[in-house]
């Protein structure tokens, strides 16, 4: 019987930085502190929804996530003579700038293994991600859903 968790992580989604850094003989990977700072957020939230009894799941998972980020201000402009937006409806928006699809997804998670949800993120067999511009009066936000069928 498959089992899944959906909970929302509140704060502007981030993606994982990758830059290649040059440390004596061998190349490593700097992520900047706003990164870091999130997957910590990200992984404390989670630990905070799966308990302390959380068994870390060792199979396949699918992975659905929905990042909401602020919007900015020149969609939020007004007509001063109608008072309706002058660039977009209310509704949330397709975000189509940085940061891509697959950082977010690398951050979050990175996050979640942190957190000890499941070994290793490499149990991701489906993964879907989708973009948003947060509707007015939304806050930015970060939707998870953890989908599973434990093997007996």
């Amino acid at each position: 019987m498959k089992k899944s968790i959906t909970y929302t992580v509140p704060g502007n989604p981030v993606g994982k930085s990758l830059m290649p850094v040059k440390r004596g003989h061998f190349a490593g990977i700097d992520n900047t502190k706003p990164t870091e700072a999130y997957m910590d957020s990200v992984a404390a939230f989670t630990q905070h929804i799966i308990g302390t009894d959380w068994t870390p799941l060792d199979c396949a998972v699918c992975v659905t996530l929905m990042a909401v980020f602020k919007r900015p201000q020149d969609l939020l402009k007004r007509s001063t003579r109608t008072g309706l937006l002058l660039h977009a409806d209310e509704r949330r928006m397709p975000y189509i700038a940085k940061p891509d699809c697959d950082n977010v997804s690398k951050a979050v998670l990175d996050a979640l293994t942190r957190a000890g949800l499941w070994r290793d993120d490499s149990q991701v067999q489906r993964e879907q991600i989708e973009k948003w511009y947060a509707a007015i009066n939304e806050v930015p936000h970060l939707e998870i859903t953890i989908e599973w069928e434990p093997v007996l």
